[in-house]
């Protein structure tokens, strides 16, 4: 019984673990668009790499897309993220664009 209850605690560590990576990946791409949209600088916002981060970094990664699908709902840390990353990448978009 010992051996299930720590089993079953190093298990809750490492999913709370991740947890955390994808949420500081996230957060990592939104300190770079932040970045864009305080200089208001097409070419400070061409040099980072947000866009490309957030689709490879995150996007690209199976086990965060898996977490997206069934954990980052409504009302949750991951959730909040994801809208303001969407709302903050238009932003430095249309920087970038010159808009």
């Amino acid at each position: 019984m010992k051996k299930i209850l720590i089993a079953l605690m190093l298990i809750g560590l490492s999913t709370g673990a991740m947890a955390g990576e994808m949420e500081d990946v996230l957060l990592s791409i939104e300190k770079d668009i932040d970045t864009c949209i305080e200089s208001n600088d097409k070419n400070v916002c061409d040099e980072l790499t947000f866009a490309e981060d957030y689709m490879i970094k995150f996007m690209g990664n199976q086990d965060y897309m898996k977490k997206l699908a069934t954990k980052c709902q409504i009302g949750s840390e991951c959730y909040s993220i994801m809208a303001r990353l969407v709302t903050k990448m238009s932003q430095a978009t249309n920087i970038q664009m010159g808009l």
